[in-house]
């Protein structure tokens, strides 16, 4: 059996053609979406129950549990319209839900449970509870939705 000999310059050069692409295959698998074709999105909350990102015919969208709510005490969900979830400092029977996103340059703000209000790290935007400006550079209020329990559900219309 005779095999046949290749140079080196040849080799490295067919090798380098292969790393191409499989990396470039694996960058393709990577960024496709596998869900796109799925009618209904769910997300799995901290506690690892589903929750369905389906809008119901009331308008409402499922974001978590009030488990998760008391246990963290704020439920952020940041597929397809983000939403901060938190009990209103003032009336804790009662909730309130904004859009995370800084009306300053959209980065995402974050609950500060002990100074009870908002913070943006990125440039020190702070609201309030509600969304209101407290500090800026955010020269908006952060847009707020509606929120309710609805047995062991926290549901929200955006």
């Amino acid at each position: 059996m005779r095999v046949k000999n290749i140079d080196r310059r040849k080799f490295v050069h067919w090798l380098g053609i292969g790393w191409f692409v499989s990396i470039l295959i694996g960058a393709i698998s990577a960024c496709s979406n596998k869900d796109s074709n799925s009618q209904t999105n769910t997300e799995t909350s901290p506690n690892n129950q589903k929750t369905s990102n389906q809008t119901r015919s009331d308008g409402f969208v499922e974001v978590g549990t009030v488990a998760d709510l008391d246990r963290q005490g704020k439920i952020l969900v940041s597929k397809a319209t983000p939403v901060l979830v938190l009990r209103d400092p003032a009336n804790t029977s009662q909730l309130l839900a904004i859009n995370p996103i800084c009306t300053h340059q959209g980065c995402t703000v974050d609950w500060n449970a002990d100074r009870k209000n908002i913070i943006c790290s990125c440039h020190g935007s702070t609201f309030s509870a509600m969304g209101e400006i407290i500090k800026g550079p955010a020269s908006k209020p952060l847009k707020q939705y509606t929120a309710k329990i609805e047995g062991d559900v926290v549901l929200v219309k955006t």
